[in-house]
C-alpha cells in the first residue's frame, strides 16, 4: 500500500522537491557510514595513546608510518589528535548540513502543500464549500498538510536510508561471518514481520481515530470561538467546554498510543535478546560446569553483538514505516485533494469575454441540489434588461437566493440556460461575467482589517484608488462616520467580522466594496433584511440612487423596499407565479397583497 500510495504522491511533487529527495535519501545513507568513521577515528587515537610503549600494534601508527613516514611518539599524538579533531569537525558540519535540509525540506513541503491545497479549494466548485465544514478545510491547509511531509514523505525517507545501510551493515557482518549474519537477519525479519502483520491494522486504526478527532477538534473549537455571543448570553460555556474537552483528551489518548506503541517491539526484542542470551549462557554453564564453555560463550557474544548492531536500524525501518501507518488516513485525504486540484488544472481553458448591453435571460432554467430529490427551480423564465432594477420577493426558502447563486455562475442549472446578450452562461465565460457583478449579501464578511481594506477587498494596499474609496463612502453615507468617529479614519482596524461597527454601517460598507470596481450589475440578496427600520430605509435610498446608473437584481421577502423597482418577480414553490410593477401585483395577484399587509 505504501508504495502505491508513494507513487501518486511522486507525482505530486515538484521536480525540485523530488531531486531534493534524492539527496536526502543518499546524506541519510552516508550518515551511519561517517558516524562509523568518527568513531573508529577516535578509537584509533585512544589507542594510539595508551599503546604509546607499543606503537607497532595500533592502527594509526602503522598508517601515518606507511604514509608519512611518521615514527617520533609526540608527533604521531599531535597528527593523531589534529586528525581526530579535523574529523569531528567534519562529521558535525555533516549532521548539521543534513539536519539543516531535512528540516527545510520538510517546512518548505509543508508549506507548499499548504499552499497548493489552498489553491486546489479556491479552484472547487462553490457547491464543494456548501459540502464541507470550513473548520476542517481550516485543519486540512494548517494541519494536515504538514503530516504528508512530516508523517510519510520524512519517515519514508528513514525507510530508504535505513534499508541502504542495513544492507550494508549485512555485507559487513557477513564478510565477517556469514552463518551467524544469516541467523540473526532471519530471526530479526521473523519477529518485527510478525510484529508489522499484527500491529498494521491497530496503527492504521489509531490513525483514522486521529483525522476523525482532530477533525471534531477544530470543528467544536470554531463553533465556540464563533458562537462566543451566543454562548455566554446563554450561559453555556461549560456545555461547550466539555464538549471541546472530550476531543482534546481522545487527540491525547491516541498521541500516546502512537508513540508509545512503535517503541514496544524494540523493548520486547531486547528482553528476548539479552535475556534468552543470559538465560542460555547460565543454562550451559550449570549444566557444563567442568566443560571450557569460552568458545560456545565467544559464539553467543559474536551473535549478540551481530544482533545489537542490526537491530537500530531494523528498528528504524519499523518505526517509520509504523508513523507511516498513523498517518495513512490522513495522507490518503490530503493526497486526494491535491489530485482533483491538478485534474482542474489540467482542464482549464482560457477565459472567454462576455458582454453585458441588452440583456439577461433565464430560459427554462431547472435546478436542485445534489441529495435532494425534489426540484428547487422547476422551469424558471424571466428576462432583465440592461439599466433595469428588477426584484425577486417571496417566502423564505421558495428559491430565491438560488436563482441569485445561479446568476452569479456558483451553481450550474441542470437545464435549461442563462443567456447574456444571447451568450450561453458556461465555465468558459463566467470569470469574465463575474467581473461585472457587484454583490452584497444579507451578511457582509469583514475581514480584520482597515476600512479601506474592507472596501477594496482583495486588492494591494498601495494599489487602492483611495479617491474612489472617499467617492463611494460618500455615496453610501459611510465617510462623515469614518472621519468623525473613528481613531485613524480609513486606515482604522475594525476587528473580526467588523466587532467594532454596526450592522448599518456594514451594510453600507458591503454596498461600497460592491461598487469599487465600477460592475455593471448589482445583487443585493437580502441586503436589508437584518437592519433597523431607520437604517434599512437610507441603505434601500442609497440602492435607488444607483438604479439610474447600474443593472439591480434586488432578493428580498420585504415588500416595501422594492417599489420603485422596474420589474417584480413573484417567487412561490421554485416558480416565477407573477411578474409585473407594485401597483399592478397589488391589484392583481392575493400572494402578493397577502405578503404587502406583513
Amino acid at each position: 500500500m505504501i508504495l502505491p500510495k508513494f507513487s501518486s504522491i511522486w507525482k505530486l511533487m515538484r521536480a525540485r522537491e523530488k531531486k531534493n529527495f534524492i539527496f536526502l535519501i543518499i546524506l541519510s545513507a552516508l550518515l551511519p557510514v561517517i558516524e562509523l568513521l568518527g568513531i573508529g577515528t577516535v578509537f584509533g587515537f585512544i589507542d594510539l595513546t595508551l599503546n604509546l610503549n607499543n606503537l607497532e600494534e595500533t592502527f594509526l601508527s602503522k598508517k601515518f608510518k606507511q604514509y608519512f613516514l611518521l615514527n617520533e611518539p609526540k608527533l604521531l599524538i599531535f597528527y593523531g589528535g589534529i586528525l581526530v579533531i579535523i574529523f569531528l569537525i567534519f562529521r558535525n558540519l555533516f549532521v548539521g548540513f543534513n539536519l539543516w535540509l531535512k528540516t527545510k525540506f520538510g517546512a518548505y513541503l509543508s508549506a507548499n502543500l499548504a499552499r497548493r491545497v489552498t489553491l486546489g479549494y479556491l479552484k472547487f466548485p462553490y457547491s464543494f464549500f456548501t459540502k464541507n465544514n470550513s473548520a476542517v478545510l481550516l485543519r486540512n491547509i494548517n494541519s494536515e498538510t504538514q503530516i504528508l511531509s512530516t508523517g510519510y514523505l520524512i519517515p519514508l525517507l528513514s525507510i530508504f536510508s535505513s534499508v541502504l545501510v542495513f544492507l550494508g551493515v549485512t555485507i559487513i557482518l557477513t564478510i565477517y561471518d556469514p552463518i551467524v549474519t544469516f541467523v540473526i537477519i532471519i530471526f530479526l525479519s521473523l519477529f518485527y514481520s510478525c510484529v508489522l502483520i499484527i500491529t498494521k491494522k491497530t496503527f492504521n486504526t489509531i490513525g483514522d481515530k486521529r483525522l476523525k478527532a482532530n477533525k471534531e477538534r477544530f470543528r467544536l473549537t470554531n463553533q465556540t470561538i464563533n458562537g462566543i455571543k451566543e454562548i455566554k448570553v446563554l450561559s453555556k460555556e461549560i456545555f461547550f467546554l466539555n464538549k471541546s474537552s472530550k476531543t482534546f483528551f481522545d487527540l491525547a489518548s491516541l498521541s500516546t498510543k502512537g508513540t508509545v506503541y512503535p517503541q514496544v517491539p524494540k523493548l520486547l526484542f531486547e528482553i528476548i535478546l539479552f535475556g534468552g542470551a543470559v538465560g542460555a549462557i547460565t543454562f550451559v554453564l550449570l549444566e557444563n560446569e567442568n566443560s571450557n564453555m569460552n568458545s560456545w560463550i565467544e559464539t553467543m557474544s559474536l551473535y549478540l553483538i551481530s544482533a545489537y548492531r542490526l537491530l537500530p536500524y531494523l528498528d528504524g525501518f519499523f518505526q517509520a514505516l509504523s508513523k507511516i501507518n498513523l498517518n495513512i488516513a490522513a495522507v490518503n485525504m490530503i493526497s486526494k485533494h491535491l489530485m482533483d486540484a491538478e485534474k482542474i488544472d489540467l482542464k482549464k481553458k482560457s477565459v472567454k469575454e462576455i458582454k453585458f448591453k441588452k440583456n439577461i435571460i433565464f430560459k427554462d432554467v431547472i435546478f436542485h441540489f445534489d441529495k435532494r430529490k425534489n426540484k428547487l427551480l422547476k422551469k424558471i423564465n424571466f428576462e432583465i434588461k440592461y439599466g433595469q432594477s428588477v426584484a425577486f420577493i417571496g417566502s423564505t426558502g421558495v428559491g430565491k437566493s438560488t436563482i441569485v447563486d445561479l446568476l452569479l455562475g456558483l451553481y450550474r442549472p441542470q437545464k435549461g440556460e442563462i443567456l447574456i446578450d444571447n451568450t450561453k452562461l458556461n465555465d468558459e465565460n463566467i470569470p469574465s461575467w463575474q467581473k461585472k457583478i457587484g454583490y452584497v449579501p444579507q451578511e457582509i464578511y469583514i475581514i480584520d482589517d482597515t476600512i479601506k481594506n474592507n472596501i477594496a477587498f482583495g486588492v494591494d494596499t498601495d494599489s487602492i484608488d483611495n479617491e474612489r474609496i472617499i467617492e463611494l463612502s460618500k455615496l453610501v453615507k459611510l465617510h462623515k462616520f469614518v472621519m468623525n468617529e473613528l481613531p485613524d479614519d480609513y486606515n482604522t482596524v475594525i476587528g473580526e467580522k467588523g466587532i467594532t461597527i454596526s450592522g448599518g454601517q456594514k451594510q453600507r460598507l458591503g454596498i461600497a466594496r460592491a461598487l469599487y470596481n465600477n460592475p455593471d450589475i448589482i445583487v443585493f440578496d437580502e441586503a436589508t433584511n437584518s437592519l433597523d427600520s431607520i437604517t434599512e430605509k437610507i441603505v434601500s435610498e442609497t440602492i435607488y440612487k444607483l438604479s439610474k446608473k447600474k443593472t439591480l437584481l434586488i432578493i428580498t421577502h420585504n415588500i416595501h423596499n422594492i417599489k420603485k423597482c422596474d420589474m417584480i418577480n413573484l417567487v412561490d414553490n421554485g416558480k416565477i407565479v407573477a411578474s409585473g410593477k407594485y401597483e399592478r401585483l397589488l391589484k392583481t395577484n392575493s400572494l402578493f397583497k397577502k405578503i404587502s399587509v406583513r
